[in-house]
């Protein structure tokens, strides 16, 4: 999951195509960091949704960063040529509210997760778009850490998995009409930048 971290995600999915053999597969996992409930139980007011929120104006709004690209993958796949291009989407709980004994353990999880990545996934982009200081920071997190205690909202995020193959020899790749911004091959090449040492 890339949550931001390459000003053009689309770039990164056709360097994927450009290195993939003929007939080889790729996939992506993207979690979509918008916050839903399907019983209404998430407070208004709720630190986690206030944050979600603050997140996206930082680096959207403010600082031109994507966050939300997860619903668009099956479509740069398909636009980057690839075949066979399946989308699959999961709901994936914040916190210990499901019944199903797998579920409460991926929320019980996922809460663990926000609450160890929250300070890195916020720092840079809070004090970049809204100049506050890493004290700052860890002083308006502190409630968004408690509330993932709070088992009454039944909280949840999407997580996206596309993947899709890339045509043989001879076959046809997607017919999915390309932007004109799309970045072509030459462009989307692996330099070697990327590699281990």
């Amino acid at each position: 999951m890339s949550l931001g971290i390459f000003p053009d995600f689309r770039e990164i999915v056709q360097k994927g195509v450009n290195n993939l053999a003929p007939g080889g597969w790729m996939e992506s996992q993207e979690l979509y960091p918008t916050i839903y409930s399907d019983d209404d139980s998430i407070p208004e007011n709720w630190p986690l949704k206030e944050w979600s929120r603050l997140q996206d104006e930082a680096a959207h709004d403010r600082l031109g960063i994507p966050l939300r690209i997860a619903n668009k993958l099956k479509k740069w796949y398909e636009q980057a040529g690839l075949v066979e291009v399946h989308e699959e989407v999961f709901h994936i709980p914040i916190l210990e509210w499901a019944k199903d004994p797998r579920f409460k353990l991926l929320g019980k999880f996922m809460a663990w997760n926000i609450a160890d990545g929250l300070y890195g996934w916020s720092v840079n982009y809070f004090h970049r778009a809204f100049g506050w200081t890493a004290n700052e920071t860890l002083v308006r997190l502190a409630g968004v850490r408690e509330c993932l205690g709070d088992k009454s909202v039944h909280a949840y995020f999407k997580v996206y998995v596309v993947y899709g193959r890339k045509p043989r020899e001879g076959e046809a790749p997607s017919r999915v009409p390309i932007p004109a911004d799309w970045p072509t091959p030459e462009t989307a090449i692996n330099d070697g930048e990327d590699e281990e040492d």
